[in-house]
């Protein structure tokens, strides 16, 4: 039984459209070695049969969040289900985009349902940095039609389809499956998911060498898929303000602010909470080690935790994310 925050050695993801960001600011706690070209990914949160985070520190070094489910799933999950490959139920990322990413889609349920090897995957995007003028491509402008975009599959003929929305710090959208997307140059997101790395490139914004997945992305497109992007209910406990960013079947996201220090009370809920921190300075001061927290860095608090209290600095933000469950359903 393990009953105490839990951090994870990120595993770095090299991309071609990535930066320098993750590398040089994630690379100070990696231990395996840091990939010399740019990083678009770092994994927080991984239990995919390809990836898998391994705890950083103390008695559970060194073992898998596969380990932990195979260990004491119960303490971890609480009344969260898992996967329906039987693993965690989130991935939980950052992403550094130098470039654009591809213009890409994710299977939709009923997709998956009929092909083997492919699972679903909804995801949701913090905005955590933006250029100036950075955008994100969230679906397709209204009046495209299924033939038209058929036609432009592959060609840059589909950048002129896609849907602009300006990134803006601090804004975060919900992506169905079935949402034609592409995240765009200049941009640092937080990222929460579905635990599948299944992805269908459309177009890859002139570049050559990666495959794109044309009959597939068609079939898993929605035309008029549009993302969420409204918050929540907001309230406000001693000084620090709580807000829903995202309250889905899937996942549910608390964005958690204080303007000056303060206490934070966390009640995972009997859910696993993972916290992520966006900015400033936090310290979970319910352990004897009272771990620490600064941007970017990542905890994930099991279950079985009844309460976890953070020591937030002036200006300290943090993102809060559970997994649905089928006794809590979403929050209200």
């Amino acid at each position: 039984m393990f009953c105490s925050p839990l951090q994870f050695e990120p595993i770095l993801k090299p991309r071609v459209w990535g930066g320098s960001l993750l590398r040089t600011r994630r690379g100070s706690i990696a231990r395996r070695p840091i990939p010399e070209e740019p990083v678009g990914e770092s994994w927080e949160v991984a239990d995919l049969d390809s990836d898998q985070t391994r705890i950083r520190d103390g008695d559970l070094a060194g073992k898998t969040l596969r380990d932990l489910m195979g260990i004491d799933a119960r303490s971890l999950l609480g009344d969260a289900r898992p996967s329906a490959q039987g693993a965690f139920p989130l991935l939980i990322k950052y992403l550094d985009a130098r470039q654009n990413l591809s213009v890409q889609v994710h299977p939709t349920p009923e997709y998956a349902a009929e092909h083997d090897g492919s699972h679903v995957k909804f995801e949701a995007w913090y905005v955590m940095e933006a250029a100036p003028g950075a955008s994100l491509h969230l679906g397709l402008r209204p009046g495209v039609c299924g033939k038209d975009f058929e036609r432009a599959l592959g060609t840059p003929a589909i950048e002129a389809m896609l849907e602009p929305v300006p990134a803006i710090v601090g804004e975060c959208h919900y992506l169905p499956s079935g949402l034609c997307h592409a995240l765009g140059a200049g941009v640092v997101v937080a990222e929460v998911q579905t635990p599948s790395d299944t992805t269908f490139r459309l177009h890859d914004w002139g570049r050559s060498g990666r495959e794109l997945h044309l009959t597939q992305g068609a079939q898993s497109t929605i035309l008029d898929a549009r993302p969420i992007s409204r918050p929540g209910r907001a309230w406000e406990v001693e000084n620090v303000r709580y807000q829903v960013l995202v309250n889905c079947p899937f996942f549910t996201i608390e964005r958690v602010y204080a303007r000056e220090p303060a206490l934070s009370r966390l009640e995972p809920r009997g859910l696993p909470m993972t916290i992520m921190m966006i900015r400033g300075e936090a310290e979970v001061v319910d352990q004897r080690d009272r771990p620490s927290l600064s941007r970017m860095d990542t905890i994930l608090a099991p279950a079985c935790c009844s309460e976890i209290t953070l020591s937030l600095k002036a200006d300290s933000e943090l993102l809060c994310v559970v997994p649905a469950s089928p006794i809590h359903g979403m929050i209200a």
